[in-house]
């Protein structure tokens, strides 16, 4: 999760989701559908409602609002260096269920970078030993 330095949590290792369920979140557009609510741990917060500061729709922005202290965000482990720009403290919440990827495309055109791109994914799923399927 991303949130100002000047934030209480900020000087913490982690934090758990209870922690956060009272703060600001930012948001992506409601057109995202069950991304957004993933991205807000929707699932995880037992029917607490969601106080959404702002909306957010690329990553400029997302730093700006988090930055200016408009509120937080969680997002993925691999984002994190996106955000490393000073202003911002990236914190791992402990209790978060894993992100799950699907990577899909048709058989009878895929094109040779797609494919390339999957046996890549494949790879570093099996190196963090994530579960991956190929059907």
């Amino acid at each position: 999760m991303a949130l100002p330095n000047d934030h209480p949590l900020a000087t913490r290792e982690h934090v758990s989701i209870g922690e956060l369920l009272d703060e600001p979140f930012l948001a992506l557009p409601a057109s995202a559908g069950a991304m957004r609510d993933f991205w807000l741990a929707a699932d995880q917060r037992d029917g607490h409602p969601t106080r959404i500061a702002a909306e957010i729709t690329n990553t400029d922005e997302t730093y700006e609002a988090v930055a200016s202290g408009i509120g937080i965000c969680l997002l993925a482990a691999g984002n994190a260096p996106i955000f490393a720009r000073g202003g911002l403290t990236m914190l791992p919440v402990s209790d978060l269920s894993p992100a799950e990827l699907v990577l899909a495309w048709h058989e009878r055109r895929c094109p040779p970078l797609l494919e390339t791109f999957a046996r890549f994914c494949e790879q570093v799923a099996r190196d963090q030993g994530s579960v991956y399927a190929r059907a």
